[in-house]
């Protein structure tokens, strides 16, 4: 950021806001002294965990009682053990969704030390503490016997070579996180974040390793400050509490498919959230934000969200409406509604500490906030001034902060947005949020700010979520979240926070997405141009087209940067902006159908260039080109003034989706890219379900080469949570003809009018269905089928 933007952030923080940040850190730096003074003493003292004096053999593991630990190894499914090592507190199973699992064969051995074996996995633990994991004789990974360290402990494993890492939530790193230590401990960077920044806004302790001789994914149950680090082994160190974590093997999508069942599904979102949004820091008034709202329907734009940013509060203060900014929020909402916009507000978790604000007053009488050792609450400032933080660990804390998004909702309010949920508060030293001495409840059994830091957005969007459910049983809450943790998805989506307005944002945005599917959060984006700063027109709409193929499409940007809707930049932006906002809108039925499939399977939307084949090692270092499922790849241009780029193919055939031109893959091919052209290719055989004019689309992209291809189509009543169907569809190739199938499931009416079929990358012969041949090969319009065969020339 450079001093100019800098000092233009400042007047608009408020100079008063300023002097508390000042005046916080110093308190800050005292209140936690003793503390910080103590974890750099507990880190000096190491303790090896001595020899093996006694083992148990349990019904799906083993119990080893070493001197000075102990270790349980616990077969919790055929592909996923559970290691944990103490003395050390449990974890509070806040990521934690399915806790029972179904008993597993396992066969016991004790021989050369203590081997666990299912059909898919082989665990052996020698008597030194060492664990390996093999799949069919292959050693997947092997873990040194860890170290206590103080109050913590330091767990080593052995990388390959080749080894490649993936993961770990929201890093300012290469994709591949091999050779970086990354801290665990979600913060607010101050400002726009740029390379080398690190950690930011959401750190997940899950982790995929992938070398030549398989993959596997790793998740730390342990919520505590400490550092990961992957150099010549990779080395993770927690500064209290067991050290607990999980190893899963299979294939990435066997691995993301459990991780999801243990750590929870990502929520199925409404509709809705899958559109288009706008909003800026802030759309000040009723006025205003309809104002912006015409202008989408003048300049023919398609929108779903407008976002209302913290100058619709009172005061900055939680849960209330500024009378004179916003008279009549309950009216706003619903003229937006009826032009099918729905309306989203931000919360931030600090609660103004004003004695006559009645929300205080109810939190400070029940004893909400959170405390230091001392009693007292801590109070930090933010936008309303001094705050207290309602203590998420609590879960009566937790009851309570759902119970007021009834006020919101009954307004009209359709969705949320979490900011400053690390937590941060403004301070002008140190890390900018709560004291690590700061007290939590954590589920009555007592902890620190240590523990329960990473912790606090998961919490807050939890507490939001089951409030809102309670609340609008009918509807599916949605939430957006700039902090979480491991298992985030089962309650909220992700934007990458306060990003830079340069080249070097929009490029590392596409990585950021793909980390965060890898680590389980499937659904998040970007401000488009970036959110300080004033993008030019290029760098804009170069974002904006990269943007239409994430999870979260919005537009969002400071209160002291130019306008940014998409008619700001000229007619020619606007028109580029309106060919991509309606290839959304048409994409929407493979948009809805990832989504209901990611519920189910917790696979990313968004995937990495390798995930059709994790054994191309030539795809393993490709981050600037993506996959949207398993049909679209996506090689956005990320260079200024680029008017085409390198793209590297999969293996397979792939077709141009503009020009339908036909590539063979394991090849690398130059594109041309003008202004207006994202490069976008479609792989053979693939079926891509899109809406036009009320009717199903098809688009077929016929091959020869591929006997069989397929699709899913998921509906429903785009919210809430009644019936819905599955229209699944099937195609097989021989002789010179495509025959494809449907076949349904669920009781949803078919909603739409008709289904096209429009076959891509051949000539028509004939089309015959359900025995019935049809006329008008260029535009094949029918009602739905059971059977169509297409003969080809």
């Amino acid at each position: 950021m450079d001093l100019i933007t800098k000092i233009k952030g400042l007047n608009t923080v408020g100079w008063s806001n300023v002097f508390q940040a000042v005046q916080y850190g110093f308190r800050k730096k005292k209140i936690e002294s003793s503390t910080v003074k103590e974890i750099k003493r507990d880190s000096k003292v190491v303790q090896k965990i001595g020899v093996l004096k006694n083992h148990i053999s349990l019904e799906n593991g083993f119990e080893l009682q070493f001197e000075n630990a102990i270790a349980e190894i616990l077969v919790l499914a055929d592909n996923m053990v559970r290691v944990t090592w103490t003395p050390g507190k449990i974890p509070v199973p806040y990521t934690i969704e399915k806790e029972t699992w179904s008993k597993v064969d396992v066969i016991h051995e004790e021989q050369d030390g203590y081997k666990l074996k299912t059909d898919k996995l082989l665990v052996k633990v020698d008597k030194s503490g060492a664990v390996s994991f093999k799949d069919n004789d292959v050693v997947l990974r092997k873990d040194n016997p860890p170290s206590r360290v103080g109050s913590g402990w330091c767990h080593e494993a052995e990388l390959k070579d080749s080894e490649h890492i993936f993961g770990l939530g929201q890093r300012n790193h290469a994709l591949n996180l091999r050779g970086g230590s990354y801290l665990m401990w979600n913060e607010e960077p101050m400002g726009d974040y740029g390379e080398g920044s690190d950690p930011i806004y959401v750190c997940i302790p899950a982790y995929i390793g992938l070398h030549e001789d398989g993959n596997y994914l790793v998740y730390f149950e342990n919520s505590n400050k400490g550092t990961v680090e992957f150099k010549e082994t990779a080395t993770a160190k927690f500064y209290q509490g067991a050290l607990r974590y999980y190893f899963i093997s299979g294939s990435v999508k066997e691995t993301m498919d459990r991780f999801s069942e243990l750590t929870g599904r990502p929520a199925l979102p409404p509709k809705w959230a899958l559109g288009y949004h706008q909003t800026r820091w802030s759309y000040k008034t009723e006025e205003e934000t309809m104002e912006v709202a015409n202008g989408f329907k003048e300049n023919n734009l398609p929108i779903s969200v407008i976002h209302l940013d913290i100058h619709y509060m009172d005061g900055y203060r939680v849960f209330t409406v500024d009378k004179s900014r916003f008279p009549d929020l309950k009216r706003l909402s619903s003229n937006l509604d009826e032009m099918g916009i729905k309306t989203v507000t931000i919360l931030d978790p600090g609660v103004k500490a004003d004695p006559e604000f009645e929300l205080y007053k109810d939190a400070n009488k029940k004893g909400l906030f959170c405390k230091l050792p001392d009693g007292k609450n801590i109070e930090g400032p933010v936008w309303p001034g001094w705050c207290g933080f309602p203590d998420f660990t609590n879960p009566e804390a937790r009851k309570w902060w759902g119970g007021h998004y009834r006020k919101l909702l009954d307004l009209g309010v359709d969705g949320f947005w979490h900011d400053m949920n690390e937590p941060a508060v403004f301070s002008s030293s140190g890390q900018p949020t709560l004291p690590l001495n700061t007290m939590h409840d954590m589920e009555g059994r007592g902890g620190n700010h240590i523990e329960a830091h990473n912790l606090y957005g998961l919490l807050e969007n939890r507490a939001a979520f089951e409030g809102i459910q309670k609340s609008q049983p009918e509807k599916r809450p949605w939430m957006l979240t700039r902090s979480g943790y491991a298992s985030m998805q089962r309650y909220a989506w992700n934007w990458t926070g306060d990003t830079g307005c340069n080249w070097w944002s929009v490029k590392h945005n596409l990585k950021l997405a793909i980390m965060l599917g890898l680590s389980g959060v499937p659904y998040t984006g970007s401000d488009i141009g970036g959110f300080n700063g004033d993008p030019s027109a290029e760098l804009y709409i170069r974002w904006f087209q990269m943007s239409s193929f994430m999870p979260f499409f919005r537009t969002h940007s400071a209160a002291f940067v130019k306008r940014r809707e998409p008619w700001s930049f000229g007619q020619e932006i606007t028109d580029i902006a309106r060919k991509y906002l309606e290839l959304r809108y048409k994409l929407m039925p493979y948009w809805y159908t990832l989504a209901w499939e990611a519920s189910e399977t917790g696979c990313p939307l968004v995937r990495p260039l390798w995930w059709l084949n994790s054994k191309d090692q030539r795809l393993w270092d490709i981050e600037d080109q993506f996959m949207l499922g398993d049909s679209i790849m996506v090689a956005p241009i990320l260079e200024q003034g680029a008017k085409s780029r390198k793209v590297v193919l999969p293996e397979g055939k792939w077709m141009s989706f503009w020009d339908h031109t036909w590539h063979e893959g394991f090849a690398e091919i130059e594109v041309k890219a003008e202004l207006d052209s994202l490069p976008i290719f479609v792989r053979a055989g693939s079926l891509i379900p899109m809406e036009i004019e009320n009717n199903l689309c098809l688009q077929i992209f016929l091959n020869k080469e591929m006997s069989t291809a397929g699709c899913r189509v998921y509906s429903d009543a785009d919210d809430g949570y009644g019936s819905y169907r599955v229209d699944s569809f099937e195609l097989k190739y021989s002789d010179n003809t495509f025959e494809l199938t449907r076949e349904e499931s669920g009781d949803f009416d078919f909603s739409y009018n008709e289904i096209d079929l429009d076959l891509v990358g051949c000539s028509v012969a004939k089309v015959v269905v359900d025995g019935k041949q049809i006329d008008g090969l260029e535009n094949i319009k029918t009602k739905p089928f059971r059977k169509c065969q297409i003969s080809i020339k």
